[in-house]
């Protein structure tokens, strides 16, 4: 007898990317202070609960794009971001020299890895695509946010793709949930069949 899928969680995991690049466009935009970071390292490791679950499901269910990319997303996005917030703000607090700096190759990676695979969201409804394109170059920023090289206009700029991206998520995560007690929210077509 061959076992059935599970339902998938990929719903959660979205919550999770709303949640964390809300908190990163505020960040970007300014709408908070480093006085922040405590309180969002918080924030970033409860995401790596449903990142992980949705990654996990993700891959038993043989999603091997969306799998991984929840799974990378636990790592580097929720527990990688909880950490140096969470070291920034001591280091702050503390008069600790960290060199943040070591984080845009950390970020160069990722942007790599998301836009590598970004041609793969294009079979996926058109607002999970989007949601994918909005993001890619707010991490390319964000890599270079930490290599010292960004400015306020770069800066608001990934802050505001940041929002949008997570827009998207949070939407896309309501759609996915309530399609499962029969209420279809439109997310367009995909671009590639």
């Amino acid at each position: 007898m061959a076992e059935s899928e599970w339902a998938s969680a990929a719903a959660g995991g979205l919550v999770g990317y709303a949640v964390m690049t809300y908190m990163a466009g505020a960040m970007f935009v300014g709408l908070v202070s480093s006085g922040s970071l405590l309180l969002a390292s918080g924030v970033a490791f409860a995401a790596i609960i449903p990142y992980f679950v949705a990654a996990v499901i993700g891959l038993r269910n043989n999603d091997i794009l969306g799998g991984n990319t929840f799974l990378y997303f636990t790592g580097f996005f929720a527990a990688g971001s909880g950490f140096s917030w969470l070291l920034t703000y001591l280091s702050t607090v503390n008069g600790w020299g960290i060199d943040p700096r070591i984080l845009g190759y950390e970020w160069l990676v990722l942007s790599f890895v998301l836009i590598a695979t970004t041609y793969g969201y294009m079979k996926a409804p058109l607002a999970m695509f989007l949601m994918i394109l909005t993001v890619d170059p707010a991490l390319i920023i964000t890599a270079l946010y930490y290599l010292g090289l960004t400015g306020p206009l770069l800066n608001s700029i990934a802050g505001w793709l940041y929002f949008i991206t997570g827009t998207l998520a949070w939407y896309i995560a309501a759609a996915e949930m309530l399609k499962g007690v029969g209420v279809n929210l439109p997310l367009g077509k995909p671009i590639l069949e």
